[in-house]
């Protein structure tokens, strides 16, 4: 079971990540659409639910900084785009 859902996770990951690559827009423009989307998952699931989510999205944001650092340090091709 485990297996299936982290292969669902990894094709919508896919899937999410060729759509705003292949859009062209900028970081912040995809850090936007990508927090409104968010923001609409939210809102059909249940306060205690949005409460929950939303803890755990706060306590896994230094894991995230940590996996982009090393992601970007990894790849050596392409140069940031933010600024």
């Amino acid at each position: 079971m485990k297996n299936m859902e982290h292969e669902r996770i990894e094709r919508l990951r896919r899937k999410i990540i060729d759509l705003t690559v292949d859009d062209g827009a900028d970081p912040d423009t995809i850090f936007s659409a990508l927090q409104s989307a968010f923001v609409f998952w939210l809102s059909i699931v249940c306060r205690n639910c949005r409460r929950d989510i939303a803890r755990k999205l706060r306590a896994d944001i230094p894991a995230m900084l940590n996996n982009a650092n090393q992601l970007a340090a990894a790849d050596k091709t392409e140069t940031p785009t933010c600024h």
